[in-house]
């Protein structure tokens, strides 16, 4: 073993709880909560009660992907570690997600050409000194050889966050934001989307719809996680309420493990 593979050993603590660990990236007791997103709307692949093709939110949307999917609903402890990576620096993780998300792409997006991230603005990407979408986006290029783009779009305007604002102020915020820099390149491909959370999809679907418009052949949406179909309906002073509610160990001792993904030992 390489001295640098010991230094930086993954396996060694539990990515999620910090405990000592010798078992994979999770200790068994983190394993056996983790909210694998196993039933969900076929469209924009957000958790619903129970597996159909078009959720409450989708019907009646003209929607420019062709699907998204999320390896897991938004909730503790995958939520946890997507705030790590976002905002801590820690971009290892994108090395523990990378299997599951790649098994996604295989499976559901096989016929992809190439896949980009969503683009951060200059200066937020130099704030945080690196885009974690990009970092993501490369462990999976990487993992399952598929090319990875990340200079089609760029971010030329700096946006408030989607999930503090309602639906007319996101399309507005999100106005004339992201630039299509090489529009022959896309032309008749087929691109999945690289991005880290699906809240309100809103800026997924901006980006897919100038991918559309430029004559690319579909796109998909890939993420890590999403905040499902009833949690991103609730009034907010009920959201933050629920999310300690499911949150809770109790919550997903009871609920949780019951309902395990099939492919739980993808991430291991």
């Amino acid at each position: 073993m390489k001295i640098n593979d010991y230094v930086f050993n993954l396996s060694l603590r539990c990515n999620a709880c910090g405990k000592e660990n010798n078992s994979g990236y999770f200790c068994d007791g983190c394993k056996e909560i983790l909210p694998y997103n196993n039933v969900f709307c076929g469209k924009c692949g957000r958790s619903t009660i129970n597996k159909e093709d078009f959720c409450n939110s989708c019907q009646g949307q003209e929607l420019h992907f062709e699907k998204a999917r999320s390896a897991f609903k938004y909730q503790e402890p995958i939520n946890v570690m997507i705030k790590r990576l976002k905002y801590r620096h820690k971009k290892y993780l994108s090395k523990i997600f990378c299997p599951i998300l790649s098994y996604l792409i295989l499976t559901e997006f096989a016929d992809t050409d190439f896949i980009i991230n969503v683009p951060m603005h200059k200066k937020d990407k130099f704030l945080r000194g690196y885009n974690q979408t990009q970092v993501l986006a490369q462990e999976i290029s990487k993992n399952i050889d598929i090319p990875l783009k990340n200079d089609i779009f760029k971010k030329c305007v700096r946006t408030k966050r989607q999930a503090t604002l309602n639906k007319d102020e996101r399309k507005k915020n999100l106005k004339n934001a992201f630039v299509l820099q090489d529009k022959k390149l896309v032309k008749g491909k087929v691109i999945t989307i690289i991005d880290d959370i699906m809240t309100t999809g809103s800026t997924v679907e901006t980006l897919a719809e100038k991918l559309i418009k430029a004559k690319a052949k579909k796109v998909y949406v890939l993420t890590i996680a999403s905040v499902g179909e009833r949690e991103r309906n609730l009034p907010k002073k009920y959201y933050s309420l629920w999310q300690k509610i499911k949150n809770s160990k109790l919550f997903a001792k009871i609920f949780q493990k019951k309902y395990l993904h099939n492919q739980k030992n993808i991430v291991k």
